[in-house]
């Protein structure tokens, strides 16, 4: 049995101090019987900022059935500097987060949300929002907020992103060439009320589930993508003004492969 350098021990030691931390017993009950607290919102308003309504998605835009988008699933990073139309983004925003039903009396409201994707209780704790870096068809230059349950994209700036990117992915080769960049987001507003301080582990564990549909929806679209885990959290909370029960755990990239 060999022995783990000291520096490795401090650091598994904190990280199950953190998960010592963390557990907590959930409020449990069905989902039809449980409230929800009127400090929480199923999307973010962002109160007068302008909107674009994004084209219905387009089943014809997938090119691979899900065996061969599993087995040709790779990270990409030869992205080629060309915007992406709006149906395109369209597309990955609807099956990779978008809503596709309602659940009555979820939560006692009288209709609930549902996403593509599957979230702890039902919570939709990720949020997303984009960078796109290239003018494309009806889609300008800058930072927005995806309101999934209306399908459509918040406009919180336009204007070049370019060094706002530079200092969010600094350390990745291809953040001069990829125009589109999904920010995950975990709201923590969404969850502690149900699952405590459980919520923290749980949000992760629903943004890794988001990013690798993203990443599948991507290859089944014959689109170039990669996960980023490495982003600056403080330069995303300025640029994105985010609060501070909103952490920046992930991003995808996605564009056009070179």
């Amino acid at each position: 049995m060999f022995e783990l350098p000291d520096e490795i021990k401090k650091l598994i030691k904190f990280c199950t101090e953190i998960d010592q931390k963390i557990d907590a017993e959930p409020v449990y009950g069905d989902v039809k019987e449980l409230v929800l607290p009127n400090y929480v919102s199923i999307v973010e308003s962002y109160g007068e900022s302008p909107c674009i309504k994004l084209p219905p998605p387009m089943r014809e835009l997938i090119k691979k059935d899900l065996y061969e988008t599993i087995i040709s699933r790779r990270s990409c990073r030869n992205f080629a500097p060309k915007p992406l139309p709006v149906g395109v983004v369209s597309t990955l925003l609807y099956l990779s987060m978008g809503c596709t039903g309602w659940l009555i009396g979820g939560y006692s409201l009288r209709r609930y949300p549902l996403r593509s994707t599957p979230t702890s209780g039902g919570l939709n704790g990720i949020d997303l929002y984009l960078i796109n870096r290239f003018n494309g068809d009806a889609l300008p230059n800058g930072f927005f907020y995806y309101d999934f349950v209306n399908h459509e994209l918040k406009v919180l700036y336009k204007g070049d992103p370019t060094v706002t990117i530079l200092k969010l992915f600094r350390d990745q080769s291809f953040v001069e060439s990829a125009p589109l960049w999904i920010l995950l987001i975990l709201n923590l507003v969404r969850g502690v009320w149900k699952y405590k301080t459980e919520y923290y582990r749980l949000g992760l564990l629903d943004a890794g589930v988001l990013m690798e549909q993203i990443h599948l929806v991507a290859t089944a679209m014959d689109l170039c993508s990669c996960l980023i885990g490495g982003l600056d959290k403080k330069a995303a909370r300025v640029a994105l003004g985010l609060e501070y029960w909103k952490i920046p755990v992930g991003a995808v990239a996605v564009g056009y492969k070179e």
